[in-house]
């Protein structure tokens, strides 16, 4: 039982580490869209001229292309951290993450992993072509993809070990 021990004390922190980054994440997200309606009051003043500059972008349409984009982004990843931090608190009350409820939630967890940075991606997409304002930069969600078929792959792993534990009992 010192490995099950070592596992909670891990899903503890790891619930505290997601706690944090969410709200990093939404604040993040907050800041973001209060920058964009910054930037639309600032018009064509030189604050405006300013925040162009600070961004590295040549016009207004970028400017708030990329500061709605990074919100979205930004709330994505702030969901994925909520659903990571409840994971955490579901297994810490389970006392083991070797039950159906957790697998279950494991790969959900995966499928988020995968479908929420497409999601953000797509909307950033969508604002950068509605602004008519080229990407700035390169995104790529190729990692997190990566993380969600290892979660779906470890769910498999825990579903296995809770069906092992249900039939010793």
């Amino acid at each position: 039982m010192k490995t099950l021990s070592k596992i909670q004390k891990i899903y503890k922190a790891v619930g505290v580490l997601a706690r944090i980054a969410e709200y990093a994440c939404f604040l993040y997200a907050i800041c973001a869209l209060a920058a964009a309606i910054v930037a639309c009051a600032a018009g064509e003043s030189s604050l405006a001229g300013q925040i162009r500059a600070h961004m590295n972008c040549k016009t207004r349409q970028q400017v708030l292309a990329t500061l709605f984009s990074d919100a979205a982004f930004a709330a994505a990843n702030g969901l994925l951290a909520l659903y990571v931090s409840r994971y955490a608190r579901a297994e810490l009350a389970d006392g083991t993450p070797f039950t159906v409820r957790g697998a279950d939630e494991m790969r959900a967890l995966g499928v988020r992993a995968i479908v929420l940075p497409l999601v953000a991606l797509i909307v950033s997409a969508i604002l950068h072509k509605s602004f008519g304002a080229a990407l700035l930069s390169d995104i790529d969600g190729g990692l997190s993809a990566v993380i969600g078929v290892v979660l779906l792959l470890v769910s498999l792993l825990l579903r296995c070990g809770a069906e092992q534990t249900a039939e010793a009992r």
